[in-house]
């Protein structure tokens, strides 16, 4: 899009995202079918939020050596 490209302004977030609330890659399933989708389970934690959060906590583990690479 173009705001990514900084060609137009960023767009204006109302309220918060679709956060999943406990998002590592052991959340990601793959559809058995040829060339299936994949698939993101485990939706108890899910809410209304800042996305950072979903992206972060991840990234902290893996930088703490907690989540294998």
């Amino acid at each position: 899009p173009a705001w990514a490209r900084g060609e137009a302004p960023a767009p204006v977030r109302k309220g918060g995202s679709l956060c999943h609330g406990d998002l590592h890659l052991g959340q990601l399933v793959r559809h058995p079918a040829p060339d299936g989708p994949w698939l993101l389970i485990d939706m108890d934690d899910a809410g209304v939020g800042d996305p950072a959060w979903d992206l972060g906590r991840p990234a902290a583990w893996y930088a703490a050596g907690l989540l294998a690479p």
